[in-house]
């Protein structure tokens, strides 16, 4: 069941860096549903004295992010000693940027354990041999948590990517949970590593079905039975894909409840309903038009780590095209 009334608590260790991914944290954590028996198969490791690495991994919209945030929740609430640390790569820039990530989990794990951060090093490749230091600061009275999302987020810069700076065999005490995607080479290292590995698949259509109606209340709309089934024959054909509920509620939520029936047909998978549904309506003369969606989605693509609303504004100020629209 959804249970989003309890949130991820805030500590006096974090950092700037550390308070952005707090916060992108309880905005993942919002109506979380299912996952019993990963959760469970998590839960055990922690609790267990396997020195391996934990790697859940799922194609992309699957919902490994939410899953991590749920995970740091019942975390601070089951293991009240520990001490956790939790970085979603690709939350923030510098998180994706192997020395600043580093540096950053070097200079946590150091004010939590009350170690000095002066003789941290500066580059990255003696950061590489610091982190497993840090790490071995954990004890018995106070466990090391440390949870990183979205390993498949990093830079291809500085060999980051590897994973050398995870140690095969981790210090006594300490537990890593880390997701990626399948098909990305972060996996392929997991598995050099021996990690243990857990599959993040789909939702069941019950779970998909409350999530859905969770998401249409929050928005104060209905829809009729036909228009329910609609979307989650859609979601079932897309493999239960959080992301693709997400998209197929954000399109349903438009239609008129009064009609019955869908005045639509869903694309299936995430990249069928961006482009034939939500690009389809956005790029239409009656909502946004082509020209101002195209340069949207343009300089979307173009930049490296995405853009905020006022520096897609700023853009679209400075682009003479817009100025002939």
């Amino acid at each position: 069941l959804s249970d989003s009334s309890i949130q991820i608590q805030q500590d006096e260790a974090l950092d700037e860096e550390g308070v952005a991914h707090f916060t992108f944290a309880n905005e993942r954590l919002a109506n979380f549903v299912g996952r019993t028996t990963i959760l469970e198969k998590i839960s055990n490791y922690l609790k267990n004295s396997d020195s391996r690495i934990l790697a859940v991994y799922g194609e992309g919209g699957t919902g490994k992010s939410a899953l991590a945030a749920r995970v740091l929740k019942e975390a601070q609430r089951y293991n009240s000693q520990a001490e956790i640390v939790y970085r979603f790569i690709g939350a923030t820039p510098s998180s994706s940027d192997g020395r600043s990530l580093l540096d950053s989990l070097c200079r946590e794990i150091s004010r939590r354990y009350g170690a000095s951060e002066l003789d941290i090093p500066l580059d990255y490749q003696d950061l590489v041999k610091e982190l497993p230091k840090r790490m071995a600061l954990a004890d018995e009275g106070h466990p090391l948590i440390m949870i990183l999302d979205s390993l498949d987020q990093l830079s291809h810069a500085q060999d980051v990517r590897n994973l050398s700076w995870l140690p095969d065999q981790l210090p006594a005490h300490v537990r890593v949970l880390t997701t990626t995607r399948q098909n990305e080479d972060t996996f392929t290292y997991l598995k050099a590593k021996h990690a243990v590995l857990e599959e993040l698949g789909g939702l069941s259509r019950s779970e998909g079905r409350l999530l859905l109606l969770t998401w249409l209340q929050e928005k104060r709309r209905t829809l009729q039975e036909p228009q329910i089934d609609a979307v989650l024959n859609a979601f079932e054909d897309s493999g239960g894909t959080p992301l693709y509920l997400k998209l197929a509620s954000e399109e349903a939520r438009l239609w008129l409840s009064r009609d019955g029936l869908p005045p639509e047909e869903l694309a299936v998978g995430i990249e069928g309903i961006i482009e034939h549904n939500l690009i389809d309506r956005l790029a239409h003369e009656s909502n946004h038009g082509q020209l101002l969606v195209s340069k949207v989605l343009g300089y979307l693509a173009a930049s490296r780590y995405g853009l905020a609303e006022d520096e897609i504004i700023d853009l679209l100020s400075r682009d003479l095209e817009m100025y002939m629209w």
